[in-house]
């Protein structure tokens, strides 16, 4: 409720009744219950989900409707930390271990791509 997810459904949605939940869990639980027929949620876990559990399918990852772009946020003053991730995500991305950890957790997902790049 009150979260991305809800704002969503409200703004793309207006033949649908959205329903406000506290939780993705509890908003899933309803989705494999049968209580709603969609959930909206960001499409690494929308993919995640579908992989591990074969009750619900997801939309195909290349026809998201918004790309979710994930990002890690440290205090401006430690850029220290911010150099040392910026390097290691890099460094797995050039070596080829962020695209086994993404094929291992999220099967079929596109590959990594700037904003607004298509893959």
């Amino acid at each position: 409720m009150g979260g991305l997810n809800e704002r969503f459904a409200k703004a793309r949605f207006k033949n649908a009744t959205p329903s406000g939940f506290p939780s993705n869990e509890l908003a899933f639980a309803d989705l494999i219950a049968g209580k709603v027929d969609a959930q909206v949620a960001d499409s690494t876990s929308a993919v995640y989900l579908a992989a591990k559990d074969p009750r619900v399918v997801v939309m195909n990852s290349q026809n998201v409707f918004d790309p979710v772009y994930v990002a890690i946020l440290v205090r401006r003053e430690d850029q220290t930390l911010l150099n040392y991730i910026n390097i290691w995500l890099d460094q797995i991305e050039m070596e080829g271990i962020l695209a086994k950890i993404r094929d291992k957790w999220l099967p079929g997902y596109p590959p990594a791509a700037w904003p607004g790049e298509r893959r």
